[in-house]
């Protein structure tokens, strides 16, 4: 499965919910999506550095829907540096991954 299938699983699993879902990828990244009814946010964490420019762009390019641009706020979460961001949660989330 990649990105883009796993990212719209954990949407579905997080809209369904109303909880947070993690993602965990090589190299330490965390990555952390929870859709709520109106916002959808998004965090990228890591132990010891923040997560790059490059990995945000990355999983936000791999989103199963468009979201636009998404300036990520860095911050801490613990022992974890991170990065932040969120958008308007769309009408219907797509889960299949499809545009």
């Amino acid at each position: 499965m990649g990105l883009k299938e796993t990212l719209a699983g954990a949407l579905f699993v997080s809209e369904t919910t109303g909880r947070e879902r993690e993602i965990r990828l090589a190299r330490g990244l965390v990555v952390a999506v929870r859709a709520g009814r109106k916002t959808t946010r998004l965090r990228l964490k890591r132990p010891g550095v923040y997560p790059s420019a490059t990995e945000w762009q990355t999983v936000i390019d791999h989103l199963p829907y468009p979201v636009g641009e998404v300036v990520p706020e860095p911050g801490m979460d613990g022992l974890l540096y991170m990065l932040t961001g969120s958008w308007p949660t769309p009408a219907r989330l797509i889960a299949d991954g499809a545009n």
